[in-house]
């Protein structure tokens, strides 16, 4: 890293969404409550961006 950008751990950054921000394949807002969306995150898959 740098001076401006530091090395953090998931814990140390993660925070929970406030609002609803999922979204169906043509783009409408789904009426899903938090815990449901983080469901639907949990199946997607892992995209390590760190590897070229």
């Amino acid at each position: 890293m740098n001076d401006v950008v530091r090395e953090r751990s998931v814990e140390g950054c993660y925070v929970r969404a406030k609002y609803r921000q999922a979204r169906d394949e043509a783009g409408n807002l789904l009426l899903a409550s938090i815990e449901e969306e983080e469901k639907m995150l949990e199946g997607l898959p892992l995209v390590d961006v760190t590897k070229k």
